[in-house]
């Protein structure tokens, strides 16, 4: 047990070196994202804001941490490096709700899902914003999406 917390702390995922975890905690009365060392200790927390942070997913470099957040009155899709710093919308669809960011292996692009088309569908995007594309577009829901390595 690497938490001891009342409230819960869920959605984990390793750093690619293996050496810290990124999580989700309810902790303070709304979800954040929380770093801690593979061993549970130095728990820090990442965001701090009212609005629910989640589903924290590492680059393969290590350097950006994608989630789920809803801190502009819907849900999109944020980065932050894993110091706090250079947190910025990577998703910027205010009309839509986006959840479940996967990266690629390269570091390059994120997977996501969206109902921006009306349905949830699985989208691309490039690490700077650039081309967004629904790759799904169908009636049934798709959602969490993963890369192949």
């Amino acid at each position: 047990r690497l938490t001891n917390e009342p409230a819960a702390d869920v959605a984990p995922c390793w750093s690619p070196d293996g050496q810290r975890i990124a999580f989700a905690s309810y902790r303070d009365g709304n979800w954040e994202l929380y770093l801690m060392d593979r061993d549970g200790a130095n728990q820090q927390r990442l965001t701090q804001n009212d609005a629910t942070d989640y589903a924290p997913d590492w680059s393969s470099g290590g350097d950006l941490i994608a989630f789920e957040t809803y801190r502009d009155g819907n849900m999109e899709v944020y980065v932050v490096a894993p110091d706090g710093t250079g947190l910025r919308n990577l998703t910027q669809t205010p009309a839509a709700n986006d959840h479940g960011p996967a990266w690629s292996a390269a570091g390059d692009r994120l997977l996501y899902y969206s109902n921006l088309d009306g349905g949830w569908d699985i989208f691309v995007i490039g690490l700077d914003g650039s081309g967004k594309k629904n790759l799904t577009r169908s009636k049934a829901l798709e959602r969490e999406p993963s890369w192949q390595p």
